[in-house]
């Protein structure tokens, strides 16, 4: 049976580098020791260690994407790769930063193949039904393993059980980043992202503002749940007792949580009771030297359960 972590000894662990008080991307990159750029080196006179001993190799007509400050390689790409450049990318906080936002933090993952900085938007701070106090941000991130993406998204986090928020709506949440020098361009995709944080923040607002609005009985709640989760043959006995024990923590959370307080026996109840369960009440598995909580915290970074979020809204709400 799953054990939820009690919500006054909960604590969200922070993915990256502190970065709240600094006021430019320069000093933030520095102090999030992002300020490195990366080499694309032709794979060519490689030399490897073998079972046979020292081997020479090369990859043809591939460059590997090696970091300039202690030359790891990140990944192999082939000649059309355009190169990712964290000043690049985090540039564009510039433009979040002079219109309120506030840096949060920041930091590089798997040895820097992925890339990252988060910021707070004040002005998006939202109190749903008055009391229940949800803020919202943006990240950026850049990958460096030989896709070269780069994203901006939207992170909302309700601030009673700290669970991440952002779902899919008729307005994005998610916005991609082409790659150019042009300073208009990158001035106008730096707009589009605040704007669209804005605009996602005032439309979540106003939703959830309906939400709690409704009422949502018990009854109404283990219909809802039961839809999310289709109860399975009761032949498959490992499965409908996972089944069985996520319904029980379920109700409980939506009927007894103190996180619940604030819109109980709503349909803002319902989504926070199933938005906790995936944040704080699933199984974490920690791998390479990670505990539990760094495991937990870069699950919700990395939007795990996104998918079943998006449906527990999509339920309560189309």
């Amino acid at each position: 049976m799953t054990t939820l972590i009690p919500s006054h000894n909960r604590q969200a662990t922070r993915i990256g580098t502190d970065l709240s008080g600094i006021t430019s991307i320069d000093d933030a990159m520095t102090k999030a020791k992002l300020d490195w750029t990366v080499n694309l080196v032709p794979a060519q006179g490689l030399m490897m260690l073998t079972e046979e001993g020292v081997t020479n190799t090369s990859i043809p007509d591939m460059r590997m994407v090696m970091r300039s400050d202690n030359h790891v390689t990140l990944g192999v790409v082939g000649g059309r790769y355009q190169n990712v450049d964290n000043h690049e990318v985090f540039s564009l906080g510039e433009h979040i930063l002079s219109h309120g936002g506030k840096l949060v933090s920041g930091g590089e993952l798997n040895h820097g193949r992925r890339t990252f900085m988060r910021f707070d938007l004040p002005e998006t701070h939202v109190n749903v039904g008055g009391s229940d106090l949800v803020k919202f941000g943006i990240v950026l991130r850049a990958c460096h393993d030989g896709s070269g993406t780069v994203t901006a998204g939207v992170e909302g986090l309700r601030l009673a059980c700290t669970n991440g928020m952002a779902v899919k709506m008729h307005v994005p949440h998610a916005f991609s980043i082409r790659h150019t020098t042009n300073v208009r361009q990158r001035l106008a995709t730096a707009e589009r992202v605040l704007q669209g944080a804005i605009t996602y923040a005032k439309e979540f607002s106003a939703i959830a503002e309906e939400m709690i609005s409704r009422p949502f009985t018990r009854t109404d709640f283990v219909a809802y749940i039961d839809a999310l989760y289709p109860e399975p043959d009761k032949r498959e006995k490992r499965s409908h007792t996972i089944w069985y024990n996520r319904r029980r923590e379920l109700i409980s959370l939506f009927t007894f949580a103190d996180t619940n307080d604030y819109g109980r026996h709503t349909q803002w109840g319902a989504f926070n009771a199933v938005t906790e369960f995936l944040d704080w009440g699933t199984t974490v598995r920690a791998t390479g030297g990670q505990n539990a909580s760094e495991a937990r915290a870069m699950r919700q970074f990395d939007q795990a359960h996104q998918s079943v979020k998006d449906r527990a809204f999509e339920l309560l709400t189309v």
